[in-house]
């Protein structure tokens, strides 16, 4: 890893962030960190880290059981490989967050982990078979 002086690694040579379980408040701006593995669950940020969504080699973003409540549009511009890699599961969406991605879901197959979209998704799936079997 390379070094700037007073022995810290420059942005863009990080590849690993590991800050769980730190009551953060605010996610660390991570768009300098060109190919990243972010652990961020539990850190108690409200938003997804600045140059999240910047990211075009991501390996992976844990972002699980924060006080995240807005998904910016943005994130539905990720390639399906990226989005796969982001973890919300846990976190106070908001209905309308949760609806876009649910719509993301149909279209993509990618639900960040999210529980509201999967069960809500899999409910749709159920009474769609059931009014299809009672035709």
């Amino acid at each position: 890893m390379q070094r700037q002086e007073g022995g810290r690694a420059k942005p863009e040579h990080i590849n690993a962030l590991d800050s769980s379980d730190n009551p953060l408040g605010r996610a660390p701006d991570i768009s300098q960190m060109n190919e990243l593995s972010v652990l961020l669950d539990s850190t108690g940020i409200t938003e997804l880290p600045p140059g999240l969504l910047q990211l075009k080699n991501l390996d992976l973003a844990d972002l699980s059981d924060n006080a995240i409540s807005h998904i910016p549009s943005d994130i539905f511009e990720l390639s399906m490989a990226c989005a796969g890699r982001i973890n919300l599961r846990g976190n106070p969406l908001s209905e309308d967050s949760v609806q876009r991605l649910i719509a993301y879901f149909g279209a993509n197959r990618t639900d960040f982990g999210v529980d509201a979209v999967i069960n809500r998704t899999e409910i749709e799936v159920s009474t769609s078979e059931d009014s299809e079997t009672e035709e």
